[in-house]
């Protein structure tokens, strides 16, 4: 009387256990032998789909045994079926906040790692972006959605988010001091405009200028005075 190991529907193609070659062996993988007169042997065949061991295309492994003593000879078939449906287990990279001027592309900003039930280590990684405007052109965010996908094509996926800010002034350059005459135009650009830069944006487009006045003389007695000809009338 021989019972079979039970089929088995399994993930990994690793999974399959070795084929049982004596009555330890075959007990060990839920077998049955019982009522042979002497000594067993136990042998096997094999046999398979070729199925690539994925959703849509299960491996099936068909094992068969032969259990046979000095009289007698049973046979039991044993069927493995294998698909690998478990997603990979991925690891984003923190989270990180960096200046405007920063490289903000992997790795410098950190790279997502993976496993996988059936492959240990995963290679086929990849990530995505998505930006979020700030209050200006230099203040966003950024999320990165990495995927890793194992060799049968399950993926998992995980979010990782980059702060990007603008937190160093730019720097001005003013245009020389000048000494004009009073009828002269003192207004931009005639007296010259001021340059800028920064260290995300380059050159700086909003400049702006206020001014402020300082008298050094005024007129007395009613006199008119040309302080800068010097006359008096």
């Amino acid at each position: 009387d021989v019972d079979c190991p039970p089929d088995e529907n399994l993930q990994c193609v690793e999974d399959v256990p070795a084929p049982a070659l004596d009555t330890a062996a075959f007990r060990a993988l839920g077998g049955g032998i019982n009522d042979f007169c002497d000594s067993v042997k136990i042998s096997y065949t094999e046999s398979s789909n070729m199925g690539n061991a994925c959703i849509g295309d299960t491996l099936k492994i068909t094992r068969v045994y032969k259990i046979k003593d000095s009289k007698d000879s049973i046979s039991c078939t044993v069927t493995y079926n294998v698909a690998d449906t478990t997603r990979p287990q991925i690891t984003c990279p923190i989270n990180v906040t960096v200046n405007c001027d920063a490289n903000i592309q992997p790795p410098a900003t950190g790279l997502a790692t993976a496993t996988d039930n059936c492959t240990n280590v995963v290679t086929n990684i990849s990530s995505s972006d998505n930006r979020s405007n700030g209050s200006c052109n230099d203040n966003y965010i950024i999320t990165r959605t990495w995927t890793a996908v194992d060799s049968c094509g399950n993926s998992n996926s995980c979010n990782q988010l980059i702060t990007v800010q603008d937190t160093t002034r730019p720097q001005i350059t003013c245009p020389i001091n000048v000494t004009v005459n009073c009828d002269a135009n003192n207004q931009p650009p005639a007296t010259g405009v001021a340059s800028a830069t920064d260290n995300c944006t380059n050159v700086v487009t909003n400049i702006s200028s206020s001014d402020n006045r300082s008298d050094r003389y005024c007129n007395e007695n009613g006199m008119s005075v040309d302080i800068c000809a010097g006359g008096v009338s």
